[in-house]
C-alpha cells in the first residue's frame, strides 16, 4: 500500500539491505496479532523520566494485508526541519491537554493519518527511544488496526504512507549498522531498505527492540528479558 504526495524527491544514502535472516520462515508464519499481544503483555519497559528530553509518543501500527501482518509507516513532509523527509511511525510532542502519553500517540496519529482513535487496539508499550541530534524521548505503543478505513494523511504533515511485511523487518533482524548522512550531519544508526524507502534513526531502534521480543518470545516461549539501556 503506498500514497505519496507530489513533492520533491528525497535522497537516501548508503542504502544497503542486510541479508541475515535469524528467525526461521516457519516460525514467522505464526506472528500472529494475538502472538505479539501475549509477547506485550509479558514484557516491562523500562521507565525513563528526563528533565531535560522532550516526551512524545508513537503508534507501532500492525495491519492487515493478504493474511499478513504489515507495518504501517510514514514519510515526514520536507519543512526543513532535522526531521523533515524522514520516514517515523505516527507520533509526535506531548501536549498537556492529552493527559497521558499514549494519547498523545493516538491524537498525532489522528492528526497526521485520519484514524480515530477508537479504530486502535492497543497492544502493549516498548522501551522509551531518544532521538540523536534532537532532544526528544519517544514512548512507542504498538497497536492493530481494527478493520479497514481509508487513510486521509494531512498533506502538511505527510509526503507518503507504506507498508512493510513484518516478517521481511524479522528477516532482516538483526540490522546491519551503518553511516548515514543527513543535513549535513553523519550518524551510525540501524538501516532498513524496502522498495526505496530507507527506514533508520530512532525509528530503527524501536524495530530493533520490538524484533527482539518477537523472537525471544517465539524461540522460548518464556517471557522476552528487559532490555538494557541504550
Amino acid at each position: 500500500m503506498y500514497y505519496r504526495k507530489r513533492s520533491k524527491s528525497i535522497v537516501y544514502l548508503l542504502s544497503l539491505p542486510p541479508k541475515e535472516t535469524v528467525l526461521k520462515r516457519k516460525n514467522m508464519e505464526k506472528i500472529t496479532k494475538e502472538f505479539i499481544e501475549r509477547a506485550l503483555k509479558g514484557y516491562n519497559p523500562q521507565e525513563r523520566e528526563d528533565s531535560d528530553r522532550i516526551p512524545s509518543a508513537v503508534l507501532v501500527p500492525l495491519l492487515e494485508q493478504k493474511g499478513r501482518l504489515h507495518l504501517l509507516f510514514m514519510r515526514k513532509a520536507e519543512d526543513g526541519s532535522l526531521h523533515g523527509g524522514q520516514v517515523s511511525f505516527p507520533g509526535g510532542a506531548y501536549e498537556e491537554k492529552d493527559g497521558d502519553i499514549l494519547t498523545t500517540a493516538l491524537r498525532e496519529t489522528q492528526e497526521e493519518l485520519g484514524i480515530a482513535p477508537s479504530l486502535w487496539d492497543i497492544l502493549g508499550r516498548l522501551d522509551p527511544v531518544e532521538t540523536k541530534g534532537s532532544s526528544y524521548v519517544i514512548h512507542p505503543f504498538v497497536a492493530y488496526l481494527e478493520r479497514k478505513t481509508p487513510f486521509r494523511p494531512n498533506p502538511q504533515e505527510v509526503a507518503s504512507i507504506f507498508t512493510v511485511p513484518l516478517n521481511y523487518i524479522l528477516e532482516c533482524h538483526p540490522f546491519k549498522t551503518q553511516e548515514l548522512q543527513w543535513r549535513r550531519k553523519n550518524y551510525t544508526t540501524f538501516i532498513i531498505t524496502y522498495r526505496g524507502e530507507t527506514i533508520w534513526g530512532a525509528t530503527a531502534r524501536i524495530l530493533d527492540r520490538f524484533c527482539n521480543i518477537i523472537k525471544e518470545t517465539s524461540s522460548s516461549g518464556a517471557k522476552p528479558r528487559k532490555a538494557k539501556p541504550r
